[in-house]
């Protein structure tokens, strides 16, 4: 997966060296050239010197290629603009923006992108938004593992139950919503193809959803 992430700072390297260890195609951009320092010696990603927010630079980036793209610059106000600029310019299907001030939220709604709060979230959780959208994150409370998950039912899981398929000891599922409309619990037998499961997990439970999705096992 080819990744770009923007802001070479404490939060933006962590998250680039991560990734790349992750075996992700890395490229990071900053304005400053001393910045790269913060990368670990080991890093053998691409460094992109520049401003983001000229096209030159994010096309030096291959842009056009990417498939996910962390903005975790210092500003708040350029984050928003890049993640705006990749969503409806390059439309990349998977933006994250590092976010300091609660009351933007609305805007990074309205563009569609994935914030997180610098103070509550941390790298691991960008990483999974950015390369695991498969079971993506919706809200995770400050000092806890315990978060909202959703994710939807893949075709492997046609007609399975839902205990079987999601069991009590493992996960807690909160809601279902099949074409849209919100299914009761009691009221759902099985499984369809496309159904939007919503569940909270700690963290070992949902890398062992994302390693069942991933595999395509059966149980």
């Amino acid at each position: 997966m080819h990744v770009i992430v923007i802001g070479c700072g404490r939060v933006g390297s962590s998250l680039a060296y991560q990734l790349y260890k992750e075996g992700n195609e890395v490229t990071v951009i900053d304005r400053s050239v001393t910045a790269f320092e913060n990368l670990p010696a080991d890093f053998e990603g691409r460094i992109v010197e520049g401003d983001a927010l000229a096209r030159d630079v994010l096309r030096r980036a291959e842009i056009e290629n990417a498939e996910g793209l962390a903005a975790v610059t210092g500003s708040e106000s350029i984050n928003v603009v890049l993640a705006h600029v990749a969503r409806s310019v390059f439309k990349l299907p998977n933006v994250v923006v590092r976010s300091f001030d609660p009351s933007w939220s609305r805007i990074h709604e309205s563009f569609g992108v994935q914030a997180i709060g610098s103070a509550r979230w941390d790298v691991q959780r960008m990483e999974e938004m950015l390369t695991q959208p498969s079971v993506r994150i919706l809200f995770s409370r400050n000092n806890t593992s315990l978060a909202v998950y959703e994710f939807v039912v893949p075709k492997g899981w046609q007609d399975r139950n839902l205990q079987d398929a999601l069991p009590e000891s493992q996960y807690h599922v909160l809601w279902c919503s099949r074409a849209g409309l919100v299914i009761p619990l009691e009221d759902l037998q099985t499984l369809e193809q496309g159904d939007v499961i919503y569940l909270t997990a700690n963290q070992e439970g949902i890398a062992k959803l994302r390693n069942r999705l991933s595999s395509n096992l059966e149980a």
